[in-house]
């Protein structure tokens, strides 16, 4: 049984592990190892610039929960199958001469429907974060129309990868009978699943009309993933928290960014350091969302610097910028469009 400091209270009163959670290092282990393959592979052929798409497809190695089941694989499939779909339709709208106001109704949409798949499917983890990452990321990329097929071949090459390993892992560790049942239905879920469009649609508008103020700012999308992180939680002052925690965290990862960025990496160093972040990342985001910031940010700016290089500070300070503005959206969304009365309509 776990001591009376197995947990702290974190930002605005979330849970905080002082330590990894069960399973975690397997995790990230299969997530490192399925990263390390695909960016290695790509460096060998010279198309570094198609990581961002594999590390979408190494996000199927992170569903279906962190201890092997007889129906873990079919998740991990299911998910690798959907984000492959999802940055397939966000490459093809970047390859549009609109696609900088596509990508806000296609982000939009993909966040209302993930929001609901989530709920009815019992996602673990849960919320339409990952999906959002992929139609986003991929429509702002300015991937030419002959290298647009290969951005679902690389995530789904990857995916096959991920599930691949989690089945492997089956075989060799034990297998629990039958995973946890889902979680009930939230009868609420409509009002999830609205404050996601809107909050997620504004952000993106917001962030695309001011972004020709911003210098660096042609990443609207990074306003749209932090409308939609809140949605991972089911409460609304669990979904105010993770805003706050979004910024927070955002902002000491963006200094280690700045270090990282700076060095001046080559490409072998540069896959080094993604995949030691993934694997830190899987370690530290069940302790909190915050902390896991710390990586996931760095991580993140290093593969949209290798699929499109920018002046650093614009980028870093454009990330920044968008995070808040992001956040402040959402949580207004989330303010707003709530059902009268008490009870459940708290959600």
């Amino acid at each position: 049984m776990p001591g009376p400091l197995h947990h702290v209270r974190g930002v605005l009163g979330e849970s905080v592990r002082l330590g990894p959670a069960p399973g975690a290092h397997r995790v990230a282990i299969r997530g490192a190892i399925v990263l390390a393959v695909a960016l290695g592979t790509l460096l060998a052929v010279d198309r570094l610039d198609l990581g961002i798409a594999a590390a979408f497809g190494a996000f199927a190695s992170i569903y279906g929960g962190r201890r092997p089941s007889r129906t873990r694989w079919r998740a991990q499939a299911w998910m690798g199958a959907l984000l492959t779909a999802t940055a397939a339709v966000g490459a093809l709208v970047g390859m549009t001469p609109w696609s900088t106001w596509l990508a806000i109704p296609l982000v939009a949409v993909v966040a209302g429907l993930a929001t609901w798949a989530s709920d009815a499917q019992g996602w673990r983890p849960p919320g339409p974060f990952f999906l959002v990452f992929a139609a986003g990321a991929c429509a702002s990329v300015p991937f030419a129309p002959a290298d647009v097929p290969l951005v679902p071949l690389v995530s789904a090459a990857t995916a096959a990868l991920a599930v691949g390993l989690g089945a492997l892992e089956q075989l060799v560790l034990p297998t629990r009978k039958a995973p946890p049942p889902a979680p009930p239905r939230d009868p609420a879920i409509r009002w999830q699943v609205a404050r996601a469009v809107v909050g997620v649609g504004a952000a993106g508008a917001l962030a695309t009309a001011v972004s020709g103020w911003l210098p660096g700012g042609d990443h609207p999308y990074w306003a749209m993933l932090s409308a939609a992180v809140a949605f991972a939680v089911p409460h609304v002052h669990g979904q105010l928290a993770r805003g706050v925690q979004r910024v927070v965290g955002t902002f000491v990862g963006l200094g280690v960014a700045w270090l990282l960025l700076s060095a001046g990496l080559p490409p072998l160093a540069t896959i080094a350091v993604v995949v030691a972040l993934q694997f830190v990342i899987e370690l530290v985001i069940g302790w909190n969302y915050a902390i896991g910031l710390v990586a996931i940010t760095p991580l993140a700016m290093l593969l949209v610097h290798l699929a499109a290089p920018a002046p650093i500070d614009a980028l870093l300070l454009s990330r920044l910028v968008e995070t808040a503005l992001g956040v402040a959206v959402g949580s207004l969304a989330i303010v707003a469009i709530r059902p009268r009365g008490r009870g459940r309509g708290t959600r």
